[in-house]
């Protein structure tokens, strides 16, 4: 005679499969199973013929001229919206330059009306000009201020706008003022921001937006030091750099020799990588201006795009292609690099590896890097994906939502646009009302916090 537990075995699929809660479980793991292809093409005959005719439909040339080669304070002004440079110091000395929009002109300061903090993050290999790119309707950081929220534009250390540091000797051009990677964005650049802006607006907590590696140092900030779970009112992951496991298959090759080649890597580009330089030498001159004429944008430069991107033409503004050079791809530390690079290559969301296991011995007490504690997370998190994101793949979405505590995530929403990349969160024509709408309605009803 079969035991019990085996003769109800099938009534319990069966209840699975029939009721509602667990049948959405089981549609919802389905969806992190389902092999997402990426989808890599260059411009279309359609693509070219919709990048010549919105440049046709320019309504202020003078203004698309003008725009070009602003820095984040000088588009904001050309723009007509206040903006305030903010110095902010880290606990290990590293000078980094926010931007606030403490008001808009479609949301003046008005008195005894306390406006609520939000900050934007960047992600690898761009920086807080990343948020403005878009049409002034269409960009968060004006988008959030046109509807009553102070700004803050953040930009990590390494940044162009970050490049200061309390000890004069910790120049760009020593390589031991680059000697950090995204932890140390983590431990000491976002606090140091939080701390910031609740000392600047009195107030305890903040909304918090992260782009890829700007979600990773959030969540590497509420591991590893879980008293600032109380200071996000909700924080919103656009593609969190988290798990990377499935990142760009074309990579691995690469990836799986990483710990023997990053001290030669490093000290071979002086701890930086100037991508901007890269490709200015590819394009020959400023890609910047060279892309904001039509001629070079609908063909040379959107396909550039596409490669460095992925590709999506239905949500590429074409005209303002020359101006993302401004944001991305700009300078970054190679060992921030290389620690995403150890990432891809184990699949693991842990601290840097040295490559010597004497030297990891030292840091971390053990052979191998220690692991961020994702179980001290308490922040309400919303997390966004695209399905043709080859940086952080659906796959590695998965994972990262499976290790965020259920108490802690709020919502895990797929942006409905099949095409969408990884940096349609930013750059998308459309990421207003794909991505932005539902940012927006969740701050303003205050629905987690």
């Amino acid at each position: 005679m079969l035991p019990m537990k085996s003769t109800l075995l099938p009534i319990q699929i069966l209840l699975s499969i029939f009721s509602p809660t667990l049948r959405h479980r089981f549609e919802e793991n389905a969806i992190w199973e389902k092999d997402y292809p990426e989808i890599k093409a260059l411009m279309s005959s359609d693509d070219k013929r919709e990048c010549h005719q919105q440049f046709k439909d320019i309504q202020d040339p003078q203004l698309h001229s003008d725009l070009i080669g602003l820095s984040i304070d000088q588009r904001l002004i050309r723009l007509g919206y206040p903006v305030q440079r903010i110095n902010v110091t880290t606990e290990d000395g590293y000078i980094l330059g926010i931007y606030r929009i403490p008001f808009s002109p479609k949301s003046p300061l008005v008195e005894g009306v306390v406006k609520k903090p939000v900050i934007l993050q960047h992600g690898l290999g761009g920086n807080g000009l990343c948020f403005l790119i878009q049409d002034s309707s269409r960009n968060l950081a004006m988008m959030l201020a046109d509807y009553g929220f102070d700004v803050y534009v953040s930009n990590f250390r390494g940044s162009s706008y970050s490049q200061g540091h309390i000890d004069p000797d910790m120049t760009p051009d020593n390589w031991r003022y680059w000697d950090f990677s995204f932890h140390e964005m983590g431990i000491f650049d976002v606090p140091a921001i939080i701390e910031a802006v609740t000392d600047i607006t009195k107030q305890e907590s903040v909304y918090y937006v992260g782009h890829s590696m700007g979600a990773a140092a959030l969540t590497i900030l509420l591991s590893e030091r879980p008293e600032y779970n109380s200071r996000i009112a909700t924080a919103f992951f656009l593609a969190p750099a988290v798990y990377l496991g499935h990142t760009g298959l074309y990579l691995h090759a690469f990836v799986r020799s990483v710990n023997y080649y990053q001290y030669t890597f490093n000290k071979f580009l002086g701890g930086k990588l100037e991508m901007e330089r890269l490709v200015e030498i590819l394009l020959g001159s400023s890609p910047n201006y060279r892309c904001s004429a039509e001629e070079y944008a609908c063909e040379i430069c959107a396909n550039m795009f596409n490669l460095l991107a992925g590709y999506d033409g239905p949500q590429t503004n074409y005209t303002q292609v020359g101006q993302i050079f401004d944001a991305f791809p700009v300078t970054m530390s190679t060992k921030t690099l290389t620690h995403f690079f150890q990432m891809i290559k184990t699949n693991t969301f842990c601290q840097f590896n040295h490559g010597f296991k004497v030297i990891n011995r030292l840091r971390y007490g053990r052979r191998t890097p220690t692991c961020y504690n994702m179980e001290n997370i308490s922040s309400p998190l919303l997390v966004f994906w695209g399905a043709n994101d080859f940086v952080v793949k659906p796959q590695d979405i998965g994972k990262t939502v499976s290790h965020i505590p259920k108490a802690a995530l709020k919502e895990c929403i797929k942006v409905d646009s099949e095409y969408f990349t990884h940096l349609d969160f930013i750059f998308a024509k459309d990421a207003n009302t794909l991505v932005y709408k539902k940012i927006v309605d969740v701050m303003l009803n205050a629905t987690y916090g």
